[in-house]
């Protein structure tokens, strides 16, 4: 596997994936529309392909390099909420070591 630091970024706009299925009878609910876990299942499966290189070993992760102002925005809001976490769980667990 590859060293995700060596990596070169790449915009989300250069990452596309399409997953095509014909959506029968079987796949729907009593309201007709495609049950939730269902649509789940594919995601998963999405998911999946794009995680491992063809002999099923993780493929390294390139950095994103956002290029619109949303993109930029978005990616900022997604740092500070992981910011976010990991400072609570730090102090869950420095707190944790003092009872």
């Amino acid at each position: 596997m590859s060293d995700a630091r060596t990596l070169t970024g790449r915009p989300p706009s250069a990452s596309h994936l399409t997953l095509s299925q014909i959506m029968d009878q079987h796949h729907t609910n009593l309201m007709g529309t495609v049950h939730g876990g269902r649509i789940l299942n594919l995601i998963d499966s999405v998911a999946g392909v794009v995680a491992v290189d063809d002999h099923g070993h993780p493929r390294a992760v390139p950095p994103l390099r956002p290029e619109t102002d949303d993109d930029r925005r978005r990616y900022r809001e997604a740092h500070i909420r992981r910011e976010h976490r990991l400072a609570l769980r730090r102090a869950l667990l420095d707190g944790g070591d003092e009872a």
